[in-house]
């Protein structure tokens, strides 16, 4: 028996809908180097966010890199990263393609929980509005903006103003 069998609140299961998948995170050194090299920061007191966006994405990837400076003790570290992907998961920024590395403040290991959650939702709300806004979907698409004209002549073209009655 597992503890999720004893207590519903325990968290989420792997393999539940609420986990934090692995094609959701940043991942490789490569990946971090170009979240890092694109130079599209946005931050807050506590919070430092950097990011990019991906053409061939489907969905928003997250990536931590909450160092030993910012807190010495691997449980305050552990805390940020929990806190930073609830919030990610939480967000509609996961449903854009962008790649987003969380990096901490030293002033983010005494922050209270409520300031850090404001502060990540205003920074991925406005990283949501810089990124460019993709085409609409539409049952018209591909539509020509002028119809052709066709080899009849007048009589399929629109009625001129002086031949209305």
């Amino acid at each position: 028996m597992s503890r999720h069998d004893l207590d519903p609140e325990a968290g989420p299961v792997a393999g539940s809908s609420e986990c934090f998948p692995r094609a959701s995170r940043v991942r490789a050194k490569a990946d971090f180097g170009l979240c890092f090299a694109a130079r599209r920061r946005v931050g807050g007191a506590h919070l430092l966010l950097q990011w990019r966006p991906v053409a061939d994405a489907r969905h928003g990837r997250l990536g931590l890199a909450i160092g030993r400076k910012v807190d010495v003790r691997a449980v305050g570290r552990n805390r940020l990263k929990r806190l930073a992907r609830e919030m990610f998961r939480r967000h509609a920024i996961r449903r854009l393609p962008v790649d987003i590395v969380v990096t901490a403040r030293h002033t983010a290991r005494t922050a209270r929980v409520q300031d850090l959650m404001h502060e990540l939702n205003t920074l991925f709300d406005r990283i949501a509005g810089a990124l460019p806004r993709s085409a609409p979907q539409g049952t018209m698409r591909g539509a020509p903006a002028q119809p052709e004209a066709s080899a009849g002549g007048e009589a399929d073209a629109a009625p001129s103003p002086s031949r209305i009655s």
